[in-house]
């Protein structure tokens, strides 16, 4: 990412160096392009803000630079800044009205002053930096989002598991409840001095009673 450089198209090398010192004079550092493809490429990388001047605009596709604005992140609009000449009878409207309804372009007639060029510098980066705040404050939104649906979903599986554990926990309390309520009534009958009959001990104690009437005395 090119968040901190100023991608300038300025064949004219003596437009080019001028341009560099009013950007190195403001704390920006230029990343000159030497082609129109390599200003595309540079544009595309999100850069601070781009500055072409009219030569450069000229050997510039416009469907190609309107591709380029129009696929940028929803957060960007980059501030182009666009140096052309005063005299209305050079420049080509047509092409300059197409371009500001591409994007964010602001149009500066040459001869320029130094101060003008500052100032609109200076507004476009500070316009930039608030999308790049946007931009950060999204993502940072998205993490916390991201954070958050992974603890709903952990914790959503240890309350599926402790779920789970409770209903054994309950399962193993009822057969041991059905098991202790036999198991008190038997020691309640052993403390009275009575202890449970054998299996079959009623019939065995009725034929014994029977038997001693039968026998003689």
């Amino acid at each position: 990412e090119q968040a901190h450089l100023v991608a300038v198209f300025a064949p004219i090398p003596s437009d080019a160096v001028t341009l560099g010192k009013v950007l190195q004079d403001e704390g920006l550092k230029a990343y000159p392009c030497a082609d129109a493809q390599e200003f595309y490429a540079a544009a595309a990388n999100i850069p601070l803000l781009v500055l072409i001047t009219e030569e450069g605009l000229a050997r510039c596709s416009l469907d190609a630079l309107g591709e380029l604005l129009r696929t940028q992140p929803f957060w960007s609009s980059i501030p182009m800044l666009v140096l052309a000449e005063a005299d209305e009878r050079r420049i080509d409207t047509n092409r300059f009205t197409r371009l500001a309804g591409m994007g964010n372009v602001t149009l500066l007639t040459r001869p320029t002053t130094r101060l003008a060029l500052v100032m609109a510098l200076r507004s476009a980066v500070h316009a930039r930096l608030l999308q790049f705040s946007v931009r950060d404050q999204l993502a940072e939104l998205a993490r916390h989002n991201d954070n958050l649906e992974s603890l709903v979903a952990d914790r959503t599986r240890e309350l599926e598991r402790e779920v789970v554990e409770r209903r054994r926990v309950e399962q193993a309390l009822d057969v041991r409840r059905d098991g202790s309520e036999v198991d008190l009534d038997q020691a309640a009958m052993a403390g009275r001095g009575y202890s449970p009959p054998p299996p079959n001990s009623s019939r065995s104690s009725a034929a014994t009673t029977w038997s001693r009437v039968k026998s003689p005395t």
